[in-house]
């Protein structure tokens, strides 16, 4: 509990207690969790434990006891289905604006519960990373209500022209994204024109600014006409 011991891994606030932890990439699932049941995580407000192999209910009581969490880094971690709904079933995570579960082999169960987590009254999160998952049509169906956020990273997800239909129709319900990332799936044509079509029909109720969908299969014409949908009145 010294915060002198924190420091090659952790900034401190004025109060002495731990604002940012970065034990990332650390294997810490044969430590013994005590370690981090400490009042001085408290008040940090960004931690990272991407890569970290630990043991979820040790997320979950890392997470707990940070207050002011306001961003916190998972990726890499394996936590597939059941990691997932596990965290966010019992971890609060009402405080967050950027959640990172990049690479962590989530599919459809885990994708339910993150649509579950965005559909939640008191959910802040604006930024979700989700790239290198397997969330497939299913799973992009199931975090189609985006919620709160500002920026979702979809990128390597196995989403095709279904998955895409589902994500272009739920921009008009109450959507505030700005940024969606689709990098790497194969919508192909049929799921450009899906979100050329409701880009378009949205007029200047249209939130999107930006839709990255490279390496997708999309013909030039399609991801031409696609881009000008997306650029029209912003």
């Amino acid at each position: 509990t010294d915060p002198r011991n924190w420091k090659p891994v952790a900034t401190m606030n004025e109060k002495g207690k731990i604002s940012t932890l970065s034990l990332g990439g650390q294997r810490l699932r044969k430590l013994d969790p005590q370690f981090l049941k400490t009042e001085l995580f408290d008040q940090a407000v960004t931690i990272d434990l991407a890569s970290s192999d630990l043991a979820v209910s040790a997320m979950v009581d890392c997470i707990s006891r940070a207050k002011s969490l306001r961003q916190l880094h998972l990726g890499g971690n394996g936590l597939g289905d059941d990691g997932t709904t596990q965290l966010l079933t019992n971890a609060d995570l009402s405080r967050l604006r950027t959640l990172d579960l990049r690479y962590n082999d989530i599919g459809e169960k885990g994708a339910k519960a993150i649509g579950d987590y965005l559909k939640k009254p008191n959910c802040l999160c604006e930024v979700m990373y989700l790239e290198g998952n397997k969330l497939g049509d299913e799973g992009a169906a199931s975090i189609s209500a985006t919620g709160p956020l500002r920026e979702l990273f979809l990128g390597q997800n196995n989403i095709g022209p279904d998955g895409a239909s589902t994500l272009a129709k739920g921009l008009v319900i109450g959507s505030h994204l700005k940024k969606l990332y689709l990098e790497g799936n194969h919508i192909g044509t049929w799921g450009a024109r899906y979100f050329r079509d409701v880009l378009i029909g949205m007029g200047d109720d249209k939130k999107l600014e930006k839709l990255y969908v490279d390496n997708n299969g999309i013909k030039k014409q399609d991801a031409i006409r696609l881009a000008s949908a997306v650029n029209s009145a912003t």
